[in-house]
């Protein structure tokens, strides 16, 4: 009985602990940073903690809509090549970087070579993207007959 008396207690008094949602925080410490009236030192760290996690989450979201990154010179005077090949050089370039541990998004890798001599049957693209751990660099073979592997 002591049990679902502490159980239905706790029921009524975690609302109490529920912050209510970040637009509200973010327009009340707006509004307090704006007023000529003064503010203690708690609410202003407060403040301080809730503009940045606010900042941050904005500049996470335009991050996401940001557009790809500019192939190469060779790659846009080679463009039927690049994007025969680009599906399977993300997959590559995404396959190396799971595997250093990054994460990278399809805006993110770019073509940083071509190579389509002719004295070589096969024409070659090689796909970057930049992680913390470094360039990752995979390369695709386009064959005369055949798709990109």
């Amino acid at each position: 009985m002591k049990y679902y008396l502490a159980l239905l207690s706790l029921i009524f008094v975690l609302p109490v602990f529920a912050e209510e949602p970040s637009e509200d925080r973010v327009q009340r410490c707006r509004m307090m940073r704006n007023s000529k009236a003064r503010m203690y030192v708690e609410d202003l760290e407060y403040c301080q903690g809730v503009m940045m996690r606010d900042s941050l989450n904005e500049f996470n979201a335009f991050l996401e809509r940001r557009g790809p990154v500019v192939d190469c010179q060779e790659a846009k005077q080679n463009p039927d090549l690049v994007n025969a090949c680009r599906a399977v050089g993300i997959t590559k370039v995404k396959a190396q970087a799971r595997a250093w541990g990054s994460t990278v998004r399809d805006q993110d890798v770019y073509a940083c070579d071509v190579d389509n001599s002719h004295w070589i049957m096969p024409n070659y693209v090689w796909f970057c993207a930049d992680t913390p751990k470094g360039k990752v660099q995979q390369i695709t073979q386009k064959p005369l007959i055949g798709s990109c592997f």
